[in-house]
């Protein structure tokens, strides 16, 4: 088995942002991406709060005139998001409930909750998937 150095080294090589470069043996490279994976997921998480609280406001300012049940249970479900997939799972059971019942513009208003909760999970999903791309295409095991 090759040794090789490892820890933090500069690639001067590659354009400017990209020169830091980190070596590890592969066990500790697999954990360390693991641990990069957790913490993007746990800033996401973190993030869909902060996102939720400010659709939240936007549908109170939004429709501050005309107030219906439907609108607070859809502020509700907002407020005490937990996560986005939450949130979307939610408006559609909200939804389910109240289209027996004829509110113009059902549709429009829970599309307005749910299309920004998908959009957040899909990016964060695609930002967890992503941390793999850190590790370079060409990984030499000795």
């Amino acid at each position: 088995m090759a040794d090789f150095q490892s820890g933090l080294w500069w690639d001067y090589s590659r354009p400017t942002g990209l020169q830091g470069t980190i070596s590890l043996p592969m066990t500790q490279g697999n954990i360390f991406l693991s641990f990069l994976t957790i913490i993007v997921a746990m800033s996401g998480a973190s993030l869909w709060g902060i996102a939720a609280f400010l659709l939240h406001s936007f549908t109170v300012r939004n429709r501050r005139n005309k107030v219906e049940i439907f609108d607070i249970q859809q502020r509700v479900n907002l407020i005490n998001s937990k996560s986005p997939m939450a949130t979307i799972i939610d408006s559609l059971r909200i939804y389910m409930a109240w289209s027996k019942h004829g509110i113009p513009g059902l549709a429009t208003r829970t599309v307005v909750i749910a299309l920004p909760a998908l959009l957040f999970w899909v990016g964060i999903t695609a930002a967890s998937i992503f941390t793999s791309k850190l590790l370079p295409a060409a990984i030499r095991v000795f």
